[in-house]
């Protein structure tokens, strides 16, 4: 009997689960450079530049992409980071942060790649090997009076002077993970996990010279892996952190999560779409390798997985290029990869979910104990009913919403019955009934 009303309950939810998409028009194409590990790419007018994890620096003229990746040098060196700049010495080419070997007695933390000389010059004068394994993240800062360069790496972060680096942050181990440029006000946020693995965000009013240092509670995620803040509201910050993506709008004092968390992904790349605001990309590595990256059209209220055409391995980061609109995508082994088709609009056949007018979300925690929290989203004010049932298909509570407001929303459910009474531990279905669309989720519960 019992088997029946399983099978009976899933076969009633498959079948009245209603859904549309659309045609994607979406691509997800190959570029180049072929079982690499592409670990940073920077756009330069319409050069692309990839930096590989020891097979060198590379370039491809996008205006003429049939010639192909040129390989500019750099080779055997363990790119990380890196950023366009000019030397005064050396005229215009490319920081590269690096992580030295140092087994055959190679130590260089930063190197500068010329591209008048075609050659790569080390330039980490100042900089302590010892207490520094590799420099993670490298940006170029507009100062008082000239652009300068911060490098950060193993829980420090250096600042150029002329020729010297300053250290100038250090937080006694961990890891610095990003160093942001908010805008060319001389706002630069930085962030990574400290020795104790908790997660500190740094914040500098002088172009990298001082900081203030804040130890945010992010819900659980102990590491900041990549920021990006708005270009209109320096105030709001995106976070990716070991899990998820979290949001704050007081300049990361206090940070609430998105609908993107609890996932298996490291999320180490995230760009806002420099045409539209609420247009963000997340890109990740979970812990599998696989192909992770995620589209939010609404500030990062709801995100869709963008599936590529074949396996790829996780996403190491992402560069936007807005003529023609492309996304540039550098993954873990399986070299660089391109998303075409890219529109604000809401739509994408490829999602993992179908953007609705009412979305029903995953609950939180799951599995839980006590007491779960149920997210959904609404675009306009709806009356719905919120039935449990559990696995036998009988209804263990309902629940009227009745939603005045739109957006992201919430209800909990504390694991009781209609009555007041605790029901027992299992799995239970959530579900939601809104016009024609119905919407089921799964929870688990054990006290």
């Amino acid at each position: 009997m019992l088997r029946f009303s399983v099978l009976f309950l899933m076969a009633f939810f498959l079948t009245s689960h209603l859904t549309a998409s659309e045609k994607s028009k979406k691509v997800v194409e190959f570029v180049g450079l072929p079982e690499k590990t592409v670990n940073t790419l920077v756009l330069d007018g319409k050069n692309l530049y990839a930096g590989t994890e020891g097979d060198g620096l590379y370039k491809l003229d996008l205006a003429t992409p049939d010639v192909g990746w040129v390989l500019l040098g750099a080779t055997n060196i363990k790119i990380q980071s890196m950023v366009t700049y000019e030397e005064l010495e050396f005229g215009k080419g490319m920081i590269l942060g690096a992580q030295p070997n140092f087994q055959v007695g190679d130590s260089t933390l930063i190197y500068f790649f010329s591209n008048e000389l075609q050659t790569t010059i080390a330039i980490d004068d100042g900089m302590d090997a010892r207490s520094i394994s590799k420099i993670q993240t490298v940006a170029q800062v507009e100062a008082a009076t000239k652009a300068t360069l911060l490098a950060g790496g193993q829980g420090q972060i250096y600042r150029k002077v002329d020729s010297h680096w300053k250290k100038v942050l250090d937080i006694g181990g961990g890891q610095v993970n990003v160093i942001y440029p908010a805008n060319s006000n001389q706002i630069v946020w930085a962030g990574g996990e400290t020795g104790f693995l908790n997660s500190f965000l740094a914040k500098s009013l002088d172009g990298g010279n001082t900081w203030q240092i804040s130890y945010p509670d992010l819900n659980g995620d102990n590491a900041i892996n990549s920021l990006v803040s708005l270009e209109e509201l320096i105030n709001v910050l995106y976070a990716g952190t070991e899990g998820s993506i979290i949001k704050s709008y007081d300049g990361g004092t206090t940070w609430e999560s998105t609908s993107l968390k609890e996932t298996p992904n490291n999320f180490v790349a995230l760009i806002v779409d420099p045409l539209n605001q609420e247009h963000i990309f997340s890109g990740g590595i979970p812990a599998n390798n696989a192909f992770a990256l995620f589209e939010s059209f609404d500030a990062g209220k709801l995100w869709y997985s963008i599936s590529a055409p074949v396996p790829l391995n996780g996403v190491k980061a992402l560069v936007f290029d807005t003529e023609p609109q492309s996304l540039y995508i550098a993954t873990k082994g399986t070299g660089v990869w391109r998303l075409t088709g890219i529109t604000t609009e809401v739509g994408c056949g490829d999602c993992d979910a179908t953007p609705q007018d009412f979305v029903l979300l995953q609950n939180y925690p799951n599995p839980f104990g006590t007491e779960t929290t149920i997210n959904y989203y609404s675009k306009k004010i709806v009356d719905a009913q919120f039935v449990i049932y559990n696995l036998l298909g009988e209804k263990v509570k309902t629940i009227d919403l009745q939603t005045n407001s739109t957006g992201l929303q919430k209800i909990t459910w504390d694991g009781k019955d209609e009555h007041g009474n605790l029901v027992p531990n299992g799995v239970y279905f959530y579900r939601v009934r809104i016009d024609n669309s119905i919407q089921i989720k799964k929870a688990v519960l054990i006290r």
